[in-house]
Protein backbone atom coordinates (compact mmCIF):
# COMPACT_ATOMS: atom_id res chain seq x y z
CA UNK A 1 0.00 0.00 0.00
CA UNK A 2 2.61 2.14 0.63
CA UNK A 3 4.61 1.76 -2.49
CA UNK A 4 1.38 2.21 -4.53
CA UNK A 5 0.80 5.92 -2.32
CA UNK A 6 4.51 6.86 -3.00
CA UNK A 7 3.75 5.94 -6.99
CA UNK A 8 0.59 8.17 -6.81
CA UNK A 9 2.37 11.24 -5.24
CA UNK A 10 5.02 10.59 -7.17
CA UNK A 11 3.14 10.85 -10.60
CA UNK A 12 1.24 13.83 -9.22
CA UNK A 13 4.14 15.35 -8.58
CA UNK A 14 5.73 14.35 -12.70
CA UNK A 15 2.48 15.75 -13.60
CA UNK A 16 2.37 19.44 -12.21
CA UNK A 17 5.56 19.92 -13.70
CA UNK A 18 4.81 18.94 -17.00
CA UNK A 19 1.88 21.41 -16.93
CA UNK A 20 3.40 24.06 -14.77
CA UNK A 21 5.63 25.22 -17.68
CA UNK A 22 8.83 23.72 -18.92
CA UNK A 23 9.97 27.27 -19.77
CA UNK A 24 11.45 29.35 -16.60
CA UNK A 25 10.83 32.72 -15.95
CA UNK A 26 8.25 33.45 -18.88
CA UNK A 27 4.54 33.59 -19.04
CA UNK A 28 1.68 34.64 -21.39
CA UNK A 29 -0.18 38.10 -21.96
CA UNK A 30 -3.41 37.84 -23.70
CA UNK A 31 -7.01 37.25 -24.27
CA UNK A 32 -8.66 33.42 -24.34
CA UNK A 33 -11.99 31.77 -24.94
CA UNK A 34 -13.03 28.65 -23.87
CA UNK A 35 -15.66 27.51 -25.81
CA UNK A 36 -18.84 24.34 -24.73
CA UNK A 37 -19.85 22.39 -27.98
CA UNK A 38 -21.69 20.09 -26.15
CA UNK A 39 -22.01 18.26 -29.53
CA UNK A 40 -17.97 17.19 -28.87
CA UNK A 41 -18.01 17.17 -25.14
CA UNK A 42 -14.72 15.54 -24.68
CA UNK A 43 -13.33 17.69 -27.63
CA UNK A 44 -11.19 20.89 -26.57
CA UNK A 45 -12.07 23.75 -28.32
CA UNK A 46 -10.41 27.02 -27.31
CA UNK A 47 -8.97 29.93 -29.12
CA UNK A 48 -6.89 31.91 -27.47
CA UNK A 49 -4.53 35.21 -28.40
CA UNK A 50 -1.01 35.08 -26.85
CA UNK A 51 2.60 36.74 -26.45
CA UNK A 52 5.43 34.94 -24.68
CA UNK A 53 6.90 37.58 -22.24
CA UNK A 54 9.55 37.50 -19.25
CA UNK A 55 7.30 36.71 -16.17
CA UNK A 56 8.64 40.19 -14.25
CA UNK A 57 7.83 42.22 -17.57
CA UNK A 58 4.51 43.77 -16.09
CA UNK A 59 4.67 47.07 -18.56
CA UNK A 60 4.57 45.57 -21.63
CA UNK A 61 2.19 42.84 -20.57
CA UNK A 62 -0.19 45.73 -19.89
CA UNK A 63 0.63 47.73 -23.68
CA UNK A 64 -0.25 44.01 -25.04
CA UNK A 65 -3.63 43.60 -23.34
CA UNK A 66 -4.16 47.50 -23.88
CA UNK A 67 -4.23 46.64 -27.80
CA UNK A 68 -6.28 43.85 -27.42
CA UNK A 69 -8.64 44.53 -25.15
CA UNK A 70 -9.34 47.97 -27.11
CA UNK A 71 -9.47 45.21 -30.73
CA UNK A 72 -11.53 42.80 -28.95
CA UNK A 73 -14.11 46.07 -28.04
CA UNK A 74 -14.56 47.35 -31.31
CA UNK A 75 -15.85 44.39 -33.09
CA UNK A 76 -16.10 44.10 -37.42
CA UNK A 77 -12.10 44.69 -37.18
CA UNK A 78 -9.62 42.88 -38.64
CA UNK A 79 -8.81 41.05 -35.18
CA UNK A 80 -12.09 39.10 -35.84
CA UNK A 81 -11.35 38.53 -39.08
CA UNK A 82 -8.19 36.83 -37.91
CA UNK A 83 -10.25 34.63 -35.14
CA UNK A 84 -12.51 33.95 -37.91
CA UNK A 85 -9.96 32.53 -40.23
CA UNK A 86 -8.31 30.54 -37.86
CA UNK A 87 -11.80 28.88 -36.63
CA UNK A 88 -12.14 28.13 -40.49
CA UNK A 89 -8.99 26.64 -40.61
CA UNK A 90 -9.09 24.48 -37.00
CA UNK A 91 -12.11 23.31 -38.31
CA UNK A 92 -14.67 24.55 -36.51
CA UNK A 93 -18.55 23.37 -37.07
CA UNK A 94 -20.52 26.15 -38.55
CA UNK A 95 -22.63 25.83 -35.60
CA UNK A 96 -19.78 26.96 -32.87
CA UNK A 97 -19.89 30.85 -32.37
CA UNK A 98 -17.45 33.02 -30.99
CA UNK A 99 -17.88 36.50 -29.26
CA UNK A 100 -14.75 37.78 -29.09
CA UNK A 101 -16.03 40.45 -26.55
CA UNK A 102 -16.06 37.30 -23.65
CA UNK A 103 -12.57 36.30 -24.41
CA UNK A 104 -10.69 36.14 -20.94
CA UNK A 105 -7.70 38.32 -20.12
CA UNK A 106 -4.56 36.38 -19.05
CA UNK A 107 -2.32 38.76 -17.53
CA UNK A 108 1.00 37.67 -16.51
CA UNK A 109 0.06 33.90 -16.34
CA UNK A 110 2.52 30.69 -16.35
CA UNK A 111 2.41 29.60 -19.28
CA UNK A 112 1.98 26.03 -18.64
CA UNK A 113 -1.69 26.52 -17.18
CA UNK A 114 -2.52 29.63 -19.54
CA UNK A 115 -2.32 26.97 -22.61
CA UNK A 116 -2.92 24.17 -21.16
CA UNK A 117 -5.02 21.98 -23.54
CA UNK A 118 -3.36 23.24 -26.69
CA UNK A 119 -1.24 21.34 -28.30
CA UNK A 120 0.82 21.52 -30.96
CA UNK A 121 2.59 18.52 -32.69
CA UNK A 122 2.77 16.73 -29.59
CA UNK A 123 4.50 19.24 -27.48
CA UNK A 124 2.25 19.76 -24.38
CA UNK A 125 3.79 23.45 -23.50
CA UNK A 126 2.87 25.74 -26.76
CA UNK A 127 5.51 28.29 -25.30
CA UNK A 128 8.27 26.60 -26.58
CA UNK A 129 7.36 27.04 -29.89
CA UNK A 130 6.79 30.48 -29.55
CA UNK A 131 9.37 33.48 -30.32
CA UNK A 132 9.34 36.04 -26.75
CA UNK A 133 7.19 39.07 -27.65
CA UNK A 134 5.42 38.19 -30.63
CA UNK A 135 1.77 37.86 -30.96
CA UNK A 136 0.29 34.21 -32.21
CA UNK A 137 -2.81 32.75 -32.44
CA UNK A 138 -4.17 29.67 -31.60
CA UNK A 139 -7.16 27.71 -32.25
CA UNK A 140 -8.22 23.88 -31.10
CA UNK A 141 -11.12 21.66 -32.29
CA UNK A 142 -10.16 18.72 -31.58
CA UNK A 143 -6.89 18.15 -32.43
CA UNK A 144 -4.42 19.20 -33.68
CA UNK A 145 -3.47 23.09 -32.70
CA UNK A 146 -3.92 25.61 -35.32
CA UNK A 147 -1.12 28.51 -34.53
CA UNK A 148 -0.91 31.38 -36.58
CA UNK A 149 2.37 34.30 -36.08
CA UNK A 150 -0.12 37.35 -36.39
CA UNK A 151 2.35 39.84 -35.15
CA UNK A 152 5.92 39.08 -36.24
CA UNK A 153 7.55 42.36 -34.81
CA UNK A 154 9.00 42.24 -31.13
CA UNK A 155 6.51 44.10 -28.96
CA UNK A 156 8.99 46.11 -26.63
CA UNK A 157 8.55 49.53 -28.43
CA UNK A 158 5.95 51.99 -28.99
CA UNK A 159 6.26 51.96 -32.56
CA UNK A 160 5.40 48.01 -32.44
CA UNK A 161 2.68 48.77 -30.51
CA UNK A 162 0.77 51.38 -32.74
CA UNK A 163 1.62 48.79 -35.53
CA UNK A 164 -0.15 45.92 -33.95
CA UNK A 165 -3.33 48.97 -33.17
CA UNK A 166 -3.62 49.26 -36.97
CA UNK A 167 -2.99 45.61 -37.68
CA UNK A 168 -5.61 44.88 -35.69
CA UNK A 169 -8.36 47.57 -36.13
Amino acid sequence: MKKLLAIFVLGLLWCGNVYAGSVKGVGVCGLQSQLADMSDAGMSIKIAVFAKVKDTDKENCKKILGVLTEAQKKGNNKFEEHIKNIMVEAKFKSDVEVNISKFRMNWMQDCGRATWGFELGGVINVCEAMEPYKLYLFAIHGKPTVTKLIFDKTLDNDQAYEELKNQLN
